[in-house]
Protein backbone atom coordinates (compact mmCIF):
# COMPACT_ATOMS: atom_id res chain seq x y z
CA UNK A 1 0.00 0.00 0.00
CA UNK A 2 2.84 2.39 0.86
CA UNK A 3 3.74 2.52 -2.93
CA UNK A 4 0.18 2.43 -5.08
CA UNK A 5 -1.04 5.57 -3.88
CA UNK A 6 1.67 8.35 -3.23
CA UNK A 7 0.04 10.72 -5.84
CA UNK A 8 -3.35 10.53 -4.27
CA UNK A 9 -2.03 10.44 -1.31
CA UNK A 10 -0.26 13.89 -2.13
CA UNK A 11 -3.22 15.21 -4.05
CA UNK A 12 -5.49 14.52 -0.98
CA UNK A 13 -3.25 15.68 1.68
CA UNK A 14 -2.57 19.17 -0.37
CA UNK A 15 -5.90 19.64 -0.80
CA UNK A 16 -6.61 19.10 2.68
CA UNK A 17 -4.08 21.58 4.21
CA UNK A 18 -5.00 24.34 1.38
CA UNK A 19 -8.80 24.21 2.85
CA UNK A 20 -7.46 24.19 6.23
CA UNK A 21 -5.97 27.34 6.12
CA UNK A 22 -8.46 29.12 4.55
CA UNK A 23 -11.25 27.99 7.09
CA UNK A 24 -8.38 28.93 9.36
CA UNK A 25 -7.65 32.03 8.14
CA UNK A 26 -11.44 33.16 8.11
CA UNK A 27 -11.75 31.86 11.77
CA UNK A 28 -8.32 33.85 12.51
CA UNK A 29 -10.29 37.28 11.94
CA UNK A 30 -13.64 36.21 12.24
CA UNK A 31 -15.75 33.72 13.94
CA UNK A 32 -16.87 34.05 17.43
CA UNK A 33 -15.80 34.79 20.85
CA UNK A 34 -14.90 32.57 23.53
CA UNK A 35 -14.29 34.12 27.42
CA UNK A 36 -11.70 31.33 27.64
CA UNK A 37 -8.99 32.65 25.87
CA UNK A 38 -9.38 36.47 27.98
CA UNK A 39 -9.58 34.36 30.93
CA UNK A 40 -6.53 33.33 30.38
CA UNK A 41 -4.70 36.14 29.08
CA UNK A 42 -5.91 38.12 32.15
CA UNK A 43 -4.83 35.86 34.51
CA UNK A 44 -1.55 35.75 33.07
CA UNK A 45 -1.53 39.44 33.22
CA UNK A 46 -2.06 38.94 36.59
CA UNK A 47 0.80 36.24 37.37
CA UNK A 48 2.31 38.89 35.03
CA UNK A 49 1.87 41.73 37.65
CA UNK A 50 3.18 39.00 41.21
CA UNK A 51 0.11 37.79 42.24
CA UNK A 52 -0.66 34.71 43.47
CA UNK A 53 -3.30 32.18 41.74
CA UNK A 54 -5.73 31.22 44.15
CA UNK A 55 -4.96 33.46 47.19
CA UNK A 56 -5.07 36.75 45.29
CA UNK A 57 -7.65 35.75 42.36
CA UNK A 58 -10.09 33.12 41.34
CA UNK A 59 -9.37 30.43 39.09
CA UNK A 60 -9.94 27.06 38.99
CA UNK A 61 -7.78 25.41 36.30
CA UNK A 62 -3.86 24.38 36.80
CA UNK A 63 -1.34 27.52 36.55
CA UNK A 64 1.19 26.53 33.93
CA UNK A 65 -0.13 28.33 31.12
CA UNK A 66 -0.30 31.40 32.97
CA UNK A 67 3.53 31.56 33.48
CA UNK A 68 4.19 30.03 29.50
CA UNK A 69 2.21 33.70 28.86
CA UNK A 70 3.49 36.11 31.29
CA UNK A 71 6.80 36.70 29.29
CA UNK A 72 4.82 36.71 26.14
CA UNK A 73 2.41 39.38 27.46
CA UNK A 74 5.52 41.67 28.94
CA UNK A 75 6.86 41.36 24.87
CA UNK A 76 4.15 42.22 23.65
CA UNK A 77 2.63 44.89 25.49
CA UNK A 78 -0.65 46.09 26.93
CA UNK A 79 -3.20 46.12 24.22
CA UNK A 80 -5.49 44.60 22.66
CA UNK A 81 -4.19 42.68 19.85
CA UNK A 82 -2.66 39.87 22.16
CA UNK A 83 -5.63 38.62 21.56
CA UNK A 84 -4.71 37.81 18.11
CA UNK A 85 -1.66 36.02 19.31
CA UNK A 86 -3.36 33.76 21.71
CA UNK A 87 -5.31 32.56 18.55
CA UNK A 88 -2.18 31.88 16.64
CA UNK A 89 -0.46 30.16 19.32
CA UNK A 90 -3.35 27.88 19.62
CA UNK A 91 -3.78 26.83 16.06
CA UNK A 92 -0.15 25.94 15.97
CA UNK A 93 -0.22 24.29 19.37
CA UNK A 94 -2.93 22.22 17.60
CA UNK A 95 -1.05 21.61 14.35
CA UNK A 96 2.06 20.76 16.47
CA UNK A 97 0.01 18.00 18.23
CA UNK A 98 -0.97 16.46 15.00
CA UNK A 99 2.12 16.38 13.61
CA UNK A 100 3.44 14.61 16.48
CA UNK A 101 0.62 11.75 16.32
CA UNK A 102 1.44 12.26 12.71
CA UNK A 103 5.29 11.10 13.59
CA UNK A 104 3.85 8.81 16.23
CA UNK A 105 1.70 6.57 13.58
CA UNK A 106 4.14 6.73 10.53
CA UNK A 107 7.47 5.88 12.83
CA UNK A 108 6.08 3.15 15.69
CA UNK A 109 2.71 1.80 13.83
CA UNK A 110 1.05 1.39 10.73
CA UNK A 111 3.88 3.58 8.78
CA UNK A 112 3.59 6.54 6.44
CA UNK A 113 0.18 5.65 4.62
CA UNK A 114 -1.89 5.27 7.39
CA UNK A 115 -0.30 7.95 9.26
CA UNK A 116 -1.59 10.60 6.75
CA UNK A 117 -4.78 9.01 6.35
CA UNK A 118 -4.72 10.09 10.15
CA UNK A 119 -3.89 13.51 9.61
CA UNK A 120 -6.82 13.60 7.54
CA UNK A 121 -9.43 11.90 9.76
CA UNK A 122 -8.47 15.02 12.18
CA UNK A 123 -9.20 17.31 9.80
CA UNK A 124 -12.30 15.32 8.63
CA UNK A 125 -14.43 17.24 11.23
CA UNK A 126 -14.12 20.91 10.23
CA UNK A 127 -15.85 22.06 13.71
CA UNK A 128 -12.64 21.55 15.45
CA UNK A 129 -11.54 24.40 14.09
CA UNK A 130 -14.18 26.40 15.48
CA UNK A 131 -12.74 25.53 18.62
CA UNK A 132 -8.64 25.68 17.92
CA UNK A 133 -8.24 29.06 17.53
CA UNK A 134 -9.58 29.57 21.36
CA UNK A 135 -6.24 29.71 23.47
CA UNK A 136 -6.96 27.08 26.43
CA UNK A 137 -4.90 25.23 28.85
CA UNK A 138 -6.20 22.04 26.92
CA UNK A 139 -4.22 23.64 24.02
CA UNK A 140 -0.82 22.97 25.60
CA UNK A 141 -2.04 20.15 27.68
CA UNK A 142 -2.56 17.95 23.99
CA UNK A 143 0.69 19.36 22.67
CA UNK A 144 2.83 17.98 25.83
CA UNK A 145 1.07 14.98 26.72
CA UNK A 146 1.74 13.75 23.18
CA UNK A 147 5.24 14.75 23.15
CA UNK A 148 5.80 12.73 26.24
CA UNK A 149 4.21 9.95 24.31
CA UNK A 150 6.66 10.48 21.67
CA UNK A 151 9.55 10.53 23.60
CA UNK A 152 8.63 7.20 25.35
CA UNK A 153 8.51 5.42 22.11
CA UNK A 154 11.33 6.55 21.31
CA UNK A 155 13.04 5.38 24.44
CA UNK A 156 11.26 2.13 23.89
CA UNK A 157 13.21 1.63 20.70
CA UNK A 158 16.55 3.55 21.29
CA UNK A 159 17.22 2.56 25.04
CA UNK A 160 18.11 5.82 25.33
CA UNK A 161 17.70 7.43 29.39
CA UNK A 162 17.65 11.04 27.95
CA UNK A 163 14.40 10.56 26.13
CA UNK A 164 12.46 8.98 28.89
CA UNK A 165 13.50 12.31 31.22
CA UNK A 166 12.41 14.28 28.38
CA UNK A 167 8.67 12.02 27.99
CA UNK A 168 8.33 12.76 31.89
CA UNK A 169 9.03 16.51 31.84
CA UNK A 170 6.53 16.62 29.53
CA UNK A 171 4.07 14.62 30.66
CA UNK A 172 4.37 16.27 33.79
CA UNK A 173 3.83 19.94 32.11
CA UNK A 174 0.09 18.49 30.87
CA UNK A 175 -0.79 17.74 33.70
CA UNK A 176 0.18 21.12 35.48
CA UNK A 177 -1.27 22.73 31.97
CA UNK A 178 -4.96 21.02 33.16
CA UNK A 179 -5.93 19.01 35.58
CA UNK A 180 -8.14 17.18 33.22
CA UNK A 181 -4.43 15.05 32.69
CA UNK A 182 -4.65 13.53 36.05
CA UNK A 183 -6.82 10.81 34.37
CA UNK A 184 -4.08 10.45 31.17
CA UNK A 185 -1.40 10.74 33.76
CA UNK A 186 -2.74 7.20 35.49
CA UNK A 187 -3.12 5.50 32.23
CA UNK A 188 0.58 6.51 31.37
CA UNK A 189 1.26 5.17 34.85
CA UNK A 190 -0.46 1.37 33.77
CA UNK A 191 1.37 1.67 31.06
CA UNK A 192 5.10 1.97 32.76
CA UNK A 193 4.08 -0.08 35.08
CA UNK A 194 3.19 -3.02 32.72
CA UNK A 195 6.61 -2.22 30.67
CA UNK A 196 8.34 -2.16 34.24
CA UNK A 197 7.43 -5.90 34.77
CA UNK A 198 7.98 -6.93 31.35
CA UNK A 199 11.45 -5.58 31.33
CA UNK A 200 11.21 -3.30 28.91
CA UNK A 201 11.87 -0.22 31.38
CA UNK A 202 14.73 0.33 33.68
CA UNK A 203 14.21 0.73 36.96
CA UNK A 204 17.40 3.02 37.16
CA UNK A 205 15.70 4.91 34.06
CA UNK A 206 12.52 5.24 35.71
CA UNK A 207 14.05 6.49 39.13
CA UNK A 208 16.21 9.24 37.02
CA UNK A 209 13.57 10.11 34.54
CA UNK A 210 10.89 10.88 37.47
CA UNK A 211 13.51 13.45 39.36
CA UNK A 212 13.37 16.47 37.83
CA UNK A 213 8.84 16.87 37.16
CA UNK A 214 8.69 15.39 41.40
CA UNK A 215 10.99 17.87 42.29
CA UNK A 216 9.32 20.80 40.10
CA UNK A 217 6.16 19.66 41.20
CA UNK A 218 7.17 19.40 45.18
CA UNK A 219 8.99 22.90 44.35
CA UNK A 220 5.97 24.87 43.32
CA UNK A 221 3.38 23.24 46.36
CA UNK A 222 6.15 24.52 48.81
CA UNK A 223 5.66 27.95 46.65
CA UNK A 224 1.48 27.96 47.16
CA UNK A 225 2.28 27.12 50.45
CA UNK A 226 5.17 29.45 51.60
CA UNK A 227 2.21 31.94 49.91
CA UNK A 228 -0.50 30.43 51.64
CA UNK A 229 -2.20 29.47 48.33
CA UNK A 230 -2.10 25.78 48.91
CA UNK A 231 -5.45 25.17 50.66
CA UNK A 232 -7.57 27.14 47.79
CA UNK A 233 -5.49 25.54 45.04
CA UNK A 234 -6.73 22.09 46.56
CA UNK A 235 -10.38 23.56 47.08
CA UNK A 236 -10.58 25.15 43.42
CA UNK A 237 -8.71 22.79 41.58
CA UNK A 238 -10.35 19.91 42.97
CA UNK A 239 -12.88 19.85 45.53
CA UNK A 240 -14.71 22.63 43.40
CA UNK A 241 -14.33 21.03 39.90
CA UNK A 242 -15.45 17.99 41.10
CA UNK A 243 -18.47 19.70 42.34
CA UNK A 244 -18.84 21.39 38.78
CA UNK A 245 -19.03 18.59 36.82
CA UNK A 246 -22.10 17.87 39.02
CA UNK A 247 -23.28 20.79 38.62
CA UNK A 248 -23.44 20.75 34.95
CA UNK A 249 -24.28 16.54 34.70
CA UNK A 250 -25.05 15.33 31.53
CA UNK A 251 -25.22 18.50 30.08
CA UNK A 252 -23.92 18.75 26.18
CA UNK A 253 -23.37 22.29 24.47
CA UNK A 254 -23.81 20.55 21.46
CA UNK A 255 -25.82 18.01 19.81
CA UNK A 256 -22.47 16.56 17.88
CA UNK A 257 -21.08 15.41 21.96
CA UNK A 258 -22.82 12.57 22.40
CA UNK A 259 -22.35 11.46 18.21
CA UNK A 260 -18.77 11.81 19.11
CA UNK A 261 -18.74 9.77 22.20
CA UNK A 262 -20.32 6.93 20.25
CA UNK A 263 -17.82 7.40 17.39
CA UNK A 264 -15.13 7.40 19.72
CA UNK A 265 -16.35 3.98 21.37
CA UNK A 266 -16.89 3.00 18.41
CA UNK A 267 -13.24 3.93 17.27
CA UNK A 268 -11.44 2.54 20.41
CA UNK A 269 -13.34 -1.00 20.30
CA UNK A 270 -12.20 -0.84 16.59
CA UNK A 271 -8.39 -0.34 17.17
CA UNK A 272 -8.53 -2.91 19.90
CA UNK A 273 -9.06 -5.37 17.30
CA UNK A 274 -6.73 -4.25 14.99
CA UNK A 275 -4.04 -4.37 18.06
CA UNK A 276 -4.85 -8.04 18.42
CA UNK A 277 -4.43 -8.51 14.53
CA UNK A 278 -1.00 -7.06 14.58
CA UNK A 279 1.87 -8.26 16.76
CA UNK A 280 4.32 -5.32 14.98
CA UNK A 281 2.32 -2.85 16.74
CA UNK A 282 3.04 -3.90 20.06
CA UNK A 283 3.68 -2.48 23.45
CA UNK A 284 3.22 1.15 21.03
CA UNK A 285 -0.28 0.04 20.10
CA UNK A 286 -1.16 -1.20 23.31
CA UNK A 287 0.53 2.41 25.34
CA UNK A 288 -1.64 3.81 22.78
CA UNK A 289 -4.89 1.91 23.67
CA UNK A 290 -4.31 2.22 27.42
CA UNK A 291 -3.98 5.74 26.82
CA UNK A 292 -6.76 5.90 24.95
CA UNK A 293 -9.00 4.37 27.43
CA UNK A 294 -8.51 6.21 29.97
CA UNK A 295 -8.96 9.22 27.78
CA UNK A 296 -12.54 8.05 26.98
CA UNK A 297 -13.27 7.02 30.57
CA UNK A 298 -12.66 10.91 31.64
CA UNK A 299 -14.80 12.77 28.68
CA UNK A 300 -17.46 9.46 29.41
CA UNK A 301 -17.98 10.97 33.01
CA UNK A 302 -17.64 14.76 32.22
CA UNK A 303 -17.68 16.49 28.61
CA UNK A 304 -20.58 18.92 28.35
CA UNK A 305 -17.77 20.76 25.34
CA UNK A 306 -16.91 18.62 22.61
CA UNK A 307 -13.35 19.94 22.14
CA UNK A 308 -12.96 17.87 25.63
CA UNK A 309 -13.02 14.63 23.46
CA UNK A 310 -10.22 16.29 20.67
CA UNK A 311 -7.10 14.91 22.37
CA UNK A 312 -8.65 11.21 21.82
CA UNK A 313 -9.20 11.58 18.58
CA UNK A 314 -5.63 13.10 17.88
CA UNK A 315 -4.20 10.21 20.06
CA UNK A 316 -6.13 7.35 18.26
CA UNK A 317 -5.76 9.01 14.82
CA UNK A 318 -3.92 6.09 13.19
CA UNK A 319 -5.78 3.84 13.92
CA UNK A 320 -8.75 5.59 12.14
CA UNK A 321 -5.70 5.96 9.32
CA UNK A 322 -5.54 2.39 9.34
CA UNK A 323 -9.25 1.83 8.36
CA UNK A 324 -8.73 4.04 5.73
CA UNK A 325 -5.86 2.47 4.35
CA UNK A 326 -7.57 -0.77 4.29
CA UNK A 327 -10.67 0.42 2.54
CA UNK A 328 -8.57 1.96 -0.22
CA UNK A 329 -6.58 -1.37 -0.70
CA UNK A 330 -10.37 -2.81 -1.59
CA UNK A 331 -11.31 -0.30 -4.53
CA UNK A 332 -9.83 2.33 -6.16
CA UNK A 333 -13.42 3.79 -6.63
CA UNK A 334 -13.41 4.61 -2.95
CA UNK A 335 -10.32 5.95 -3.29
CA UNK A 336 -11.37 8.56 -5.40
CA UNK A 337 -14.53 8.98 -3.56
CA UNK A 338 -12.81 9.59 0.25
CA UNK A 339 -10.22 12.06 -1.73
CA UNK A 340 -13.08 14.64 -3.68
CA UNK A 341 -14.98 14.02 -0.45
CA UNK A 342 -12.44 15.25 1.95
CA UNK A 343 -11.28 18.15 -0.82
CA UNK A 344 -15.11 19.43 -0.73
CA UNK A 345 -16.05 19.16 2.77
CA UNK A 346 -13.37 21.28 3.75
CA UNK A 347 -13.28 23.27 1.45
CA UNK A 348 -16.71 24.31 2.09
CA UNK A 349 -15.97 24.54 5.58
CA UNK A 350 -14.08 27.48 4.75
CA UNK A 351 -16.23 29.07 2.72
CA UNK A 352 -19.03 28.71 5.45
CA UNK A 353 -16.60 30.38 8.04
CA UNK A 354 -15.64 33.42 5.41
CA UNK A 355 -19.12 34.42 5.98
CA UNK A 356 -19.50 37.63 7.77
CA UNK A 357 -19.55 36.87 11.08
CA UNK A 358 -19.43 39.90 13.69
CA UNK A 359 -19.16 38.38 17.08
CA UNK A 360 -15.36 38.21 17.44
CA UNK A 361 -14.53 41.48 15.63
CA UNK A 362 -17.63 43.27 18.32
CA UNK A 363 -15.67 41.70 20.71
CA UNK A 364 -12.21 43.16 19.72
CA UNK A 365 -13.55 46.49 19.82
CA UNK A 366 -14.70 46.06 23.10
CA UNK A 367 -11.24 45.02 24.50
CA UNK A 368 -9.19 47.73 22.32
CA UNK A 369 -12.29 50.35 23.43
CA UNK A 370 -11.41 49.43 27.46
CA UNK A 371 -7.79 49.33 26.90
CA UNK A 372 -7.36 52.78 25.15
CA UNK A 373 -9.71 54.57 27.54
CA UNK A 374 -8.09 53.22 30.64
CA UNK A 375 -4.61 52.64 32.54
CA UNK A 376 -3.96 49.44 33.84
CA UNK A 377 -4.43 50.64 37.66
CA UNK A 378 -8.08 51.41 36.41
CA UNK A 379 -10.51 48.86 38.04
CA UNK A 380 -12.84 46.74 35.37
CA UNK A 381 -15.48 44.64 36.66
CA UNK A 382 -16.35 41.62 34.42
CA UNK A 383 -20.13 40.72 33.48
CA UNK A 384 -21.09 37.52 31.18
CA UNK A 385 -18.36 39.18 29.26
CA UNK A 386 -14.76 39.26 30.10
CA UNK A 387 -14.03 42.67 29.23
CA UNK A 388 -11.32 42.98 31.45
CA UNK A 389 -7.51 42.01 29.90
CA UNK A 390 -5.02 44.44 31.39
CA UNK A 391 -6.35 45.76 34.50
CA UNK A 392 -7.25 45.81 37.88
CA UNK A 393 -9.54 43.53 39.26
CA UNK A 394 -13.14 45.06 41.53
CA UNK A 395 -12.64 41.30 43.57
CA UNK A 396 -11.34 38.45 44.19
CA UNK A 397 -14.08 36.73 42.33
CA UNK A 398 -13.33 38.75 39.02
CA UNK A 399 -15.01 35.90 36.39
CA UNK A 400 -17.06 36.92 33.95
CA UNK A 401 -20.38 36.17 35.73
CA UNK A 402 -21.95 33.05 33.83
CA UNK A 403 -22.37 29.35 34.83
CA UNK A 404 -19.09 29.14 36.79
CA UNK A 405 -19.09 31.83 39.07
CA UNK A 406 -22.92 30.79 39.88
CA UNK A 407 -21.91 27.32 40.91
CA UNK A 408 -19.25 29.01 43.20
CA UNK A 409 -21.89 30.61 44.80
CA UNK A 410 -23.85 27.72 45.09
CA UNK A 411 -20.83 25.52 46.32
CA UNK A 412 -20.20 28.16 49.32
CA UNK A 413 -23.83 28.84 50.39
CA UNK A 414 -23.07 32.45 49.35
CA UNK A 415 -24.29 35.03 46.75
CA UNK A 416 -22.24 37.96 44.68
CA UNK A 417 -23.13 41.22 46.07
CA UNK A 418 -22.55 42.72 42.34
CA UNK A 419 -23.86 46.34 43.79
CA UNK A 420 -22.10 46.07 46.88
CA UNK A 421 -18.62 45.50 44.74
CA UNK A 422 -19.20 48.62 42.35
CA UNK A 423 -19.83 50.67 45.45
CA UNK A 424 -16.79 49.83 47.34
CA UNK A 425 -14.55 49.42 44.32
CA UNK A 426 -15.97 51.90 41.76
CA UNK A 427 -14.60 50.39 38.43
CA UNK A 428 -14.62 52.47 35.75
CA UNK A 429 -16.03 50.29 33.46
CA UNK A 430 -18.84 47.84 33.79
CA UNK A 431 -20.07 45.05 31.39
CA UNK A 432 -23.73 44.65 32.59
CA UNK A 433 -25.88 42.04 30.46
CA UNK A 434 -25.96 38.98 32.75
CA UNK A 435 -27.86 35.55 30.50
CA UNK A 436 -28.36 32.54 32.31
CA UNK A 437 -27.19 29.40 30.66
CA UNK A 438 -29.27 26.96 30.18
CA UNK A 439 -27.67 24.78 33.41
CA UNK A 440 -28.76 28.36 35.47
CA UNK A 441 -32.08 28.03 34.36
CA UNK A 442 -32.31 24.23 34.87
CA UNK A 443 -31.52 25.60 38.26
CA UNK A 444 -33.90 28.15 38.62
CA UNK A 445 -31.87 31.29 38.14
CA UNK A 446 -33.39 33.59 35.72
CA UNK A 447 -32.65 36.93 36.93
CA UNK A 448 -28.98 36.33 37.25
CA UNK A 449 -26.97 38.77 39.90
CA UNK A 450 -29.44 41.69 40.79
CA UNK A 451 -27.50 45.01 39.70
CA UNK A 452 -29.13 48.65 41.42
CA UNK A 453 -30.03 50.02 38.51
CA UNK A 454 -30.70 53.28 39.86
CA UNK A 455 -27.07 53.59 41.13
CA UNK A 456 -25.43 52.56 38.31
CA UNK A 457 -27.48 54.75 36.14
CA UNK A 458 -26.21 58.14 38.71
CA UNK A 459 -22.80 57.14 38.46
CA UNK A 460 -22.11 55.10 35.24
CA UNK A 461 -23.04 55.99 31.08
CA UNK A 462 -23.66 53.90 28.49
CA UNK A 463 -20.74 53.52 25.78
CA UNK A 464 -22.40 54.60 22.51
CA UNK A 465 -22.46 51.66 20.37
CA UNK A 466 -21.43 52.83 17.49
CA UNK A 467 -18.26 52.35 19.13
CA UNK A 468 -18.48 48.89 20.21
CA UNK A 469 -21.69 47.20 18.68
CA UNK A 470 -24.99 46.21 20.13
CA UNK A 471 -24.48 42.96 21.13
CA UNK A 472 -22.27 44.28 24.56
CA UNK A 473 -23.67 46.42 27.34
CA UNK A 474 -21.09 47.95 28.42
CA UNK A 475 -20.80 51.27 30.93
CA UNK A 476 -18.22 53.77 31.55
CA UNK A 477 -17.82 55.71 35.08
CA UNK A 478 -19.06 59.40 34.23
CA UNK A 479 -17.01 61.99 33.85
CA UNK A 480 -13.40 59.43 33.60
CA UNK A 481 -13.03 58.95 29.56
CA UNK A 482 -9.65 59.42 28.81
CA UNK A 483 -7.62 57.61 26.19
CA UNK A 484 -5.00 55.55 26.38
CA UNK A 485 -2.20 54.00 24.16
CA UNK A 486 -3.69 50.41 22.66
CA UNK A 487 -3.85 48.01 19.70
CA UNK A 488 -6.09 49.60 16.92
CA UNK A 489 -9.10 47.43 15.95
Amino acid sequence: MENRLPVMEKITLLGCVAAAVLMLAAILWGGYYNNDPAEHLHAAWLVLHGEVPYRDFFEHHHPLMWYVLAPVLEIGGRNAGQVYMTRVLAVLLLFGAVYIAYRINRDFLFGRTAAVFGVLSVLLCPHWFFEAVHLRPDSFMLAAFLGGVWCFFLYLRDGRRRWLVFSYLLVAAAFWFQAKAAVWLLGFGVANLYLLRQGRLRTVDVLWAAVLPLAATAGYLLYLYAEGALGAFWRLNYLFNMMLAGYYGAYADHAVVPILKGCGVLLWAGAAFLWQKGPAMKPYGGVLLVLGGFMGIGWLMFAPHDFYMMPFFVLMSGFCGRFFELLLQKSRVAAGVLCVWLFLSLSLAAALCALPNRSFTRAMKVWDYVVRHSDEKDVVLNGNFIINLFNEDADWMWFGFHGVSHAYDRWTGSRYDRTETIKRAEPKFLELRYIPNEIMLRRGVAAGYDTDENYVRQFYEPVDNRDIGDEFWLWRRKGQSGTKPGAGV
